[in-house]
C-alpha cells in the first residue's frame, strides 16, 4: 500500500487518510485536488499520477465533487474532442484558483 502524501492529505479531510492507498483512492484524490486543490497540489498529483491517467479519470466519468467549470478547464486543457461523461451539475462554482 502506498500512502497519500503528506501535502496531499488536507482535501481527504473526511478520510482516514492513513488508510487510503494512492492507487486505490486514486478516484478520490483526483477529484478533491483537482476541484480544491491548489497549484502545488495539482502538480503534486500530475507527478504522481501523470496527465493520462487525469485525462483517464475524466474519461471514466464525473466524480461528485467536480464542478462544471473544473471540469470545463481540464477538457480545454486536455483538448479533449470527446464528450466526457457527467452527473447531473448540482455544483455552480468552484473555489480552485485557476477556474476564478
Amino acid at each position: 500500500m502506498a500512502p497519500v502524501p503528506r501535502e496531499l492529505r488536507w482535501p481527504l479531510w473526511d478520510l482516514d487518510a492513513d488508510n487510503v492507498d494512492v492507487e486505490e483512492g486514486a478516484a478520490s484524490i483526483l477529484g478533491r485536488v483537482l476541484e480544491h486543490g491548489r497549484l502545488s497540489d495539482v502538480q503534486l498529483v500530475l507527478e504522481l499520477y501523470g496527465l493520462e491517467r487525469v485525462h483517464e479519470f475524466f474519461r471514466g466519468g464525473d466524480h461528485p465533487v467536480l464542478s462544471e467549470r473544473t471540469r470545463s478547464f481540464w477538457h480545454a486543457f486536455f483538448g479533449a474532442d470527446e464528450k466526457w461523461p457527467t452527473r447531473p451539475d448540482f455544483r455552480k462554482h468552484s473555489g480552485a484558483p485557476w477556474v476564478g
